[in-house]
């Protein structure tokens, strides 16, 4: 599988756009197809998932980490299921972050992990029968809004307001997995920071329920360095519009293709590169991850935590989930 690059055309209208439509249009079919003619599996556990309608990074994994934690606060053992993107392990495989790598189980697996139970694999039924036998009160799906093959007693999609839809038009003519309408599946949308592309009136008038929520840096501790900031995620701008949000001095910044597993040459190059600058190099906790361990030492990992804007909300419905659903089985 060869890394995902964020085609510009992607983000507005353009000759090749509609010159693609036609396989958008197949892409569809063939979509609305599998999905109305798989089996469903009804899990023994709650299964919330936590999905998008677009390719590309939105801001779900810290979704995942957030809800993830506050399941735990109410008494759960929480398991969450990822696809482990990229990682060369097929099978259901429950996710060691002391022997696994980001080889073995993708960057957003072994990210998820170090803070809550995660298990990878392809087939979502074996997946949940896996984190079953080892515990999980509950499933969280990291995506699968687009998988029926498990059923899902709750559905969040996930918003970005810096990104939004794109050029709203489906794979490979846009980003767009499903059209808009198929938020009507959701059993609500979480928006992830400032809506820049009125897409908050749009789900108004489909009458979306939509809570808010935004990503928060790390905070700056050295702030008399200078930096060479790199990213190989969906849109690598915003992490880059983070750090200066928080009063990093980037002097330098580097883009790589979503999900890019970095050479030792290329982080050689990286390493003298910040060195013939006089830069440090500083990367997001997913790119962080891929490196081998013997070159994160070098290089500083940039976390997010993610602030909800009506918390009480959010803890509310969790709490009147986890009670009607009945959640300790």
């Amino acid at each position: 599988m060869t890394d995902l690059t964020i085609p510009s055309f992607w983000r507005k209208r353009t000759f090749l756009s509609f010159a693609l439509l036609p396989l958008a249009w197949l892409y569809r079919l063939l979509h609305h197809i599998k999905f109305n003619h798989t089996d469903i599996w009804v899990a023994p556990r709650p299964v919330i998932c936590i999905g998008n309608l677009m390719l590309g990074g939105s801001g779900k994994t810290p979704l995942v980490l957030s809800i993830a934690h506050k399941l735990e606060a109410q008494g759960l053992k929480v398991g969450v299921l990822s696809r482990g993107y990229r990682g060369q392990l097929k099978e259901a495989t429950k996710v060691d972050i002391a022997t696994h790598s980001a080889l073995d189980v993708g960057d957003e697996a072994l990210m998820i992990a170090n803070y809550v139970d995660c298990f990878i694999g392809r087939d979502k039924v074996e997946l949940a029968k896996l984190a079953i036998r080892a515990g999980a009160d509950i499933l969280l799906m990291d995506d699968g809004f687009q998988n029926p093959s498990l059923y899902q007693n709750l559905r969040i999609v996930v918003i970005d307001g810096q990104v939004g839809f794109g050029n709203g038009l489906g794979f490979p003519s846009g980003p767009m997995r499903e059209s808009i309408n198929a938020l009507q599946r959701a059993s609500w949308v979480v928006m992830m920071g400032e809506d820049k592309h009125q897409i908050f009136p749009l789900l108004q008038k489909h009458k979306i329920d939509v809570l808010r929520a935004r990503t928060v840096p790390s905070q700056l501790t050295e702030k008399n360095k200078k930096w060479l900031a790199f990213a190989g995620i969906g849109f690598p701008e915003k992490f880059f519009y983070h750090l200066s949000l928080t009063g990093y001095n980037v002097a330098h910044t580097k883009k790589y293709p979503n999900h890019h597993m970095m050479s030792y040459k290329e982080i050689m190059g990286l390493l003298a590169e910040a060195k013939r600058r006089d830069l440090s190099l500083i990367t997001t906790e997913k790119d962080w991850m891929r490196l081998p361990r013997i070159f994160r030492r070098n290089i500083k990992c940039h976390r997010i935590e993610l602030i909800w804007e009506q918390d009480e909300e959010m803890n509310k419905r969790l709490s009147n989930f986890v009670y009607f659903t009945d959640c300790m089985v």
